[in-house]
């Protein structure tokens, strides 16, 4: 976390200290204390402590300090002290330090103490400065969800505000008893608390975290210590506190008329750019790609395998396959036609899926069809003779949740295009789908540190395989994937 000087009662007296050096961060009594650089009139410099400011019109320095039982605010002009800066800033140095010594840090209680003005929803209030439990909804049903407030500061010495998500209860949990959510209800405020604690300890010291600490981060010493929930934090009642609206899905489609949208794409030349539009709330990107050295503008939903067009759905009930070999339609330009006709027929047939976290591959034949599960190639080359070779990577790309870093990748197995073979790649599919549908399960019904700590290694309830994956993928796939990266 860093290196920190920490004063005590026999701390070194501001006649001690050259306030025109660089002084380290200390902590007085619970009170942080960082100096920063102010220059002067006479363009001299001085490190001045944070609660002390100057105001060079009136030439003096203004102490501002805030604890538990008050603000006190005073001013030592430099008339006072000979006219000298450095002297009347010694003098504000030890009013500021008397005050900390004789004062409770905020830092050191769990409840700070509140300026008058706006109060918290008391159902709702955790008690704890910094901890906080919110109503939300997804769709249409209910979560509680409990984090705790950090602020961190990176490399450059910028700050950020942080949450560590603690959890949530869904109303849409597992069957069990009141009794039993409660008690999972006030664990979750138990480790934002403590989590809070830890982060006040580093506060009062003159630190902050360089990452979002995390429950495994705090010291035992702090976990061991009673969390009291207050008696008015009921699951029951705040569940009961507030309504959802019925969710509806807007479908979208550009122009409003789906059927005048739907004849002027099929109409539209695959080789010449088209602007972005929604069609029966599919939202068509027409991205630029070489395809076996043709440029053409694609929607995301085609893409060209070995021999074939094929078509992608993702939708409401599931993935919708299919595909149009070069073979039956009688060449390469009559499939691609055949194929980009039939799909924006297919697109106005089916419901568009709801949001998701779900990411699309970069080359549509490497897209798993599974939420947040990717494919990633890698070009290598042997250590003996230097010749090159190809290995897919599976695994998950998991998304910021206080425990993980933003772009978190966890590979669950890889692939070497020499030795794999379809049926493995089947099973590794499944495997994935099932990782993911279970992470998905403990989203909405626990927690999402307990979701995303799950892994390959991780025992899975039968019920989350399914008999086939998402959208199958052959070792042939990934052949002519590098053909087509290597002839690029």
């Amino acid at each position: 976390m860093g290196e920190l000087s920490t004063l005590n009662s026999n701390m070194m007296a501001p006649e001690d200290i050259d306030f025109a050096q660089p002084q380290s961060t200390i902590a007085v009594n619970g009170f942080p204390l960082s100096f920063r650089p102010v220059t002067l009139a006479e363009d001299s410099v001085v490190w001045v402590p944070r609660g002390i400011s100057r105001n060079e019109p009136g030439k003096c320095w203004r102490v501002y300090a805030v604890g538990e039982e008050g603000v006190i605010e005073d001013n030592f002009a430099d008339a006072e002290h000979d006219s000298s800066p450095l002297a009347s800033l010694k003098s504000a140095y030890r009013s500021l330090t008397n005050h900390h010594q004789c004062s409770t840090s905020r830092f050191v209680v769990d409840n700070r103490a509140r300026s008058p003005g706006f109060e918290r929803d008391p159902l709702i209030d955790s008690g704890v400065s910094g901890v906080f439990v919110s109503r939300s909804s997804r769709k249409d049903y209910k979560i509680i969800n409990v984090v705790a407030q950090v602020t961190m500061q990176d490399s450059h010495g910028d700050l950020s505000y942080q949450n560590y998500y603690a959890g949530g209860i869904s109303e849409r949990s597992a069957p069990t008893s009141q009794g039993a959510q409660q008690q999972q209800f006030e664990s979750l405020i138990q480790r934002a608390v403590v989590v809070r604690r830890y982060y006040n300890q580093l506060r009062s010291n003159g630190l902050y975290p360089r990452k979002v600490i995390t429950y495994d981060d705090v010291p035992d010493a702090i976990r061991q210590q009673p969390v009291t929930i207050p008696d008015h934090l009921d699951l029951v009642e705040i569940l009961d506190s507030y309504v959802v609206r019925e969710w509806t899905p807007v479908i979208r489609t550009t122009g409003g008329d789906e059927v005048k949208l739907t004849v002027e794409l099929q109409n539209h030349n695959p080789a010449s750019p088209h602007k972005n539009v929604w069609l029966n709330g599919f939202q068509l990107k027409f991205k630029r790609g070489v395809h076996e050295g043709r440029t053409l503008y694609l929607p995301r939903y085609l893409y060209r395998a070995r021999g074939e067009w094929r078509i992608r759905i993702i939708h409401k009930d599931g993935i919708a396959l299919e595909a149009v070999s070069d073979e039956e339609a009688g060449g390469w330009t009559e499939s691609l036609n055949q194929a980009w006709t039939f799909l924006f027929s297919e697109l106005r047939q089916l419901v568009a899926p709801e949001p998701s976290t779900k990411r699309y591959a970069r080359n549509e034949l490497l897209d798993t069809g599974i939420r947040l599960a990717n494919i990633m190639p890698a070009r290598r080359l042997t250590k003996k003779d230097r010749s090159p070779y190809w290995t897919f990577s599976l695994g998950f790309s998991l998304p910021h949740n206080g425990v993980d870093p933003v772009h978190c990748r966890k590979t669950m197995s890889t692939w070497r295009l020499s030795k794999i073979t379809d049926e493995q790649i089947r099973e590794d599919l499944i495997k994935a789908a099932a990782i993911s549908a279970y992470r998905q399960h403990l989203i909405e019904t626990s927690s999402k540190a307990q979701a995303y700590a799950v892994d390959r290694n991780t025992p899975i309830p039968e019920r989350f395989y399914p008999s086939e994956p998402p959208n199958p993928i052959t070792v042939d796939d990934l052949k002519y994937f590098t053909e087509q990266r290597e002839a690029q």
